[in-house]
């Protein structure tokens, strides 16, 4: 059974259930490439800026359909350990898959920026968007490095998760809500109608939108790296 249409209606159905912190004039992060038009909806019934944090899977050799692991922008990793020893997959290859895929986070930061200004995180409240939680290790990384920015409460809001990554993430954020947690979960694509790839275009037609409506304020870092 599918849950959501598209990802743009699974951003409305979260933002409504996350109204309780418009008053809290929350910046909402999305996760790409698949969180960005789901963090779009929910940074528009919520009425505040949509900001950006770059994360990237790290995914097993030879298999790119396999996760294990992500990279944030910041460096931060978080690694599926069990799933690493099952595979028995090197540590030289997981220094180097992660090196490459830094390289490529900052060239695509640097891409972004050129055209979407990046507020400040200090004492804001984040609200982190992905389309869903598999694994976890994308929200885990993503978690780790937001913490660094000094915001005052860190929310992780999805559509659809399992019940396990669910749970690990309730332990690193201030809240987390997800709209559904199936017991038989599989995957994510698994639970929406429409589930096309979120192409680097459509993240910065998704960002221009967003500052026309809702720009970030004056308060910008230069750089977040």
């Amino acid at each position: 059974m599918k849950l959501f249409t598209n990802r743009s209606d699974a951003g409305e159905l979260l933002g409504q259930k996350l109204l309780f912190y418009k008053k809290q004039k929350p910046l909402v992060i999305g996760i790409p490439n698949g969180g960005i038009p789901v963090a779009m909806k929910v940074a528009q019934v919520l009425q505040c800026p949509l900001d950006i944090l770059m994360v990237k899977k790290i995914c097993a050799p030879q298999q790119p359909e396999v996760a294990i692991g992500a990279i944030a922008e910041g460096g931060e990793t978080c690694f599926d350990d069990k799933m690493i020893d099952t595979m028995n997959i090197s540590g030289a290859y997981l220094e180097q898959t992660c090196i490459r895929s830094f390289r490529e986070l900052r060239t695509q930061y640097r891409k972004i920026s050129q055209y979407h200004p990046h507020p400040s995180w200090r004492n804001k409240v984040l609200i982190l968007v992905d389309d869903g939680v598999a694994t976890g290790a994308t929200l885990t990384a993503a978690l780790l490095w937001a913490k660094q920015k000094a915001p005052k409460k860190i929310i992780v809001a999805t559509p659809v998760g399992s019940k396990n990554s669910i749970e690990i993430l309730k332990q690193m954020a201030d809240d987390v809500i997800c709209l559904t947690i199936p017991d038989n979960f599989s995957s994510v694509s698994s639970w929406y109608e429409d589930f096309d790839q979120v192409s680097e275009v459509d993240i910065l037609t998704i960002l221009k939108e967003a500052d026309s409506f809702n720009p970030p304020s004056a308060e910008t870092e230069k750089t977040r790296q």
